[in-house]
């Protein structure tokens, strides 16, 4: 805003002694008052109404932007397992042409398909492994809008580890295709076939050294086995590969019926937090406009105010003048200090 009073000051000088610096003196006084006036309007309106709105806002925003992210990660786990189904099919056909090689090639492509989760944690179907031969699964929830959605983990790879009786746990490596063990153990898939299942118990044989090995199997994901597992594809191999693919397909089927459950409730949860961003996004529009209105309003008030004073004060006579003077000026600082005074601490 102008300032008026300010403009004022040099005018003192030239009128001292009449009438007309005493007008001056009141318009000065009317002027400090309209500065006054407009610090507090501007205290009054000091936009912290419009703040909180604004952080409403942008907490809704944030809410949404995570939401939409999950429900994101949601679908493009959802295509993975459409991935991995089709190697399943893949597997079956490998199964049923007694190929070792093409069941492993099958079984490498529907783990890129998995993926991992510890790389790439929005991978809802990627492994977790505890780091000790463990698999693990999580579930996040997802809240907001006062509605919660939990999102679970499942891998829809196939990991599996070989604990010995020595207590020595096998991992298999897919990229040399060996089994190997943290005493320095290494087995090539190459040389391995199995001797007898029972349940989790498990016989395996070893061509290279000639030895047979007692080991408990623990399967994570969707529990399949590398080739060498089914024996080339035999008649007890043949038969054990059609039920891991069975239950293996199960398996992936189920965590697809749960996801596109949750999918369901992440749509609805977007659509909800959806609505209260743009309600708040309203609400902080109205009133950011209606401060400024009100702001601008009382300004024009004052200024008016000002405006008419300042133009009664000009049609009114000498003597009159000098009267109104000491009625505005009654207990100020202008009949308290010299004009000097007045100019030097403004």
């Amino acid at each position: 805003m102008q300032d008026i009073s300010g403009s004022m000051k040099s005018q003192f000088a030239l009128y001292q002694g009449t009438s007309a610096n005493a007008l001056l003196r009141i318009k000065y006084a009317q002027a400090e008052r309209l500065k006054q006036t407009y610090k507090d309007i501007g205290a009054k309106y000091d936009g912290a109404e419009s703040r909180r709105a604004a952080d409403k806002m942008t907490q809704a925003g944030d809410a949404k932007v995570q939401v939409a992210d999950q429900g994101r990660a949601l679908e493009a786990s959802l295509e993975r397992l459409d991935d991995i189904k089709l190697q399943f099919a893949a597997m079956a056909t490998a199964k049923s042409t007694t190929s070792t090689a093409a069941w492993d090639l099958a079984y490498d492509s529907m783990q890129n398909y998995a993926g991992s989760s510890t790389t790439a944690p929005n991978n809802l179907a990627g492994r977790l492994s505890d780091g000790s031969g463990g698999f693990r699964e999580t579930t996040n929830v997802i809240s907001a809008g006062g509605l919660s959605v939990p999102v679970s983990h499942h891998f829809a790879g196939a990991d599996y580890t070989l604990e010995l009786a020595d207590g020595t746990i096998l991992q298999a490596d897919q990229a040399s295709q060996t089994l190997g063990g943290g005493n320095g153990q290494t087995f090539s898939f190459a040389n391995l076939s199995v001797t007898s299942v029972s349940g989790d118990q498990v016989v395996f044989h070893d061509s290279a050294s000639g030895q047979d090995y007692n080991a408990t199997l623990h399967r994570g994901g969707n529990g399949l086995m590398n080739g060498w597992f089914y024996n080339g594809f035999n008649a007890e191999g043949s038969a054990r590969a059609q039920e891991d693919l069975e239950a293996a397909n199960h398996y992936v089927m189920s965590v697809q019926t749960e996801w596109q459950i949750t999918k369901g409730q992440m749509d609805g949860l977007v659509k909800k937090i959806g609505t209260q961003f743009d309600t708040a996004k309203a609400n902080y529009e109205k009133i950011s406009l209606e401060e400024i209105d009100a702001k601008n309003a009382e300004y024009k008030a004052a200024k008016a105010k000002f405006d008419l004073t300042t133009n009664l004060l000009s049609l009114t006579s000498g003597s009159a003048t000098n009267m109104i003077e000491k009625m505005f000026l009654t207990d100020t600082s202008f009949q308290k200090s010299s004009l000097f005074d007045v100019i030097s601490s403004a």
